[in-house]
């Protein structure tokens, strides 16, 4: 869905320089003479390089839109898939049942820096928060993939009152 967007974008802008160029080159028609006694010469061709460089331009910007597009959507996909083998490691580990912990990672689009995964939710001691740290060290050192991870558990111990 999102390159059809992408395509769509690209056909319009494609239709719009088109346009320009045709309206440019009718204004340039319409300017000339109709009769001449002078002969014809080499005719001035400094109009046409400049919509040919005009169109040229478009071009480049329109393929360096899709190509940012492109860049964006690609880090978003692997956001997520690092957010699924992140959330499948914690709910793996049987130290930590009946936890609710949150990894959530968030990236920058455009820039190549390390994703930044927060984890979040409630644990009944600190032991219990640094296994689970410990277990996103260990996946992403699997992954060998280099993130920043921001802690944002909380220790509730009337959790393991409850839980005991």
């Amino acid at each position: 869905m999102r390159w059809s967007l992408a395509l769509e974008f690209t056909c319009v802008c494609g239709v719009l320089a088109f346009m320009i160029v045709a309206a440019l080159s009718w204004s340039a028609w319409a300017q000339t003479p109709t009769t001449s006694s002078a002969p014809v010469t080499g005719g001035d061709t400094s109009g046409v390089i400049i919509m040919i460089g005009f169109v040229v331009a478009l071009i480049v910007i329109i393929g360096a839109g899709v190509r940012l597009y492109d860049r964006k959507r690609k880090r978003e996909t692997e956001a997520t898939h690092l957010q699924a083998q992140l959330s499948e490691a914690l709910l793996r580990d049987p130290g930590l049942a009946g936890l609710v912990l949150v990894a959530t990672v968030h990236v920058v689009p455009f820039k190549k820096s390390p994703p930044l995964v927060e984890l979040s939710g409630q644990v009944p001691t600190r032991e219990a928060r640094e296994h689970a740290l410990s277990i996103l060290r260990a996946e992403t050192a699997r992954l060998q993939t280099a993130v920043h991870i921001e802690d944002r558990v909380g220790i509730v111990p009337t959790m393991a009152q409850r839980a005991g």
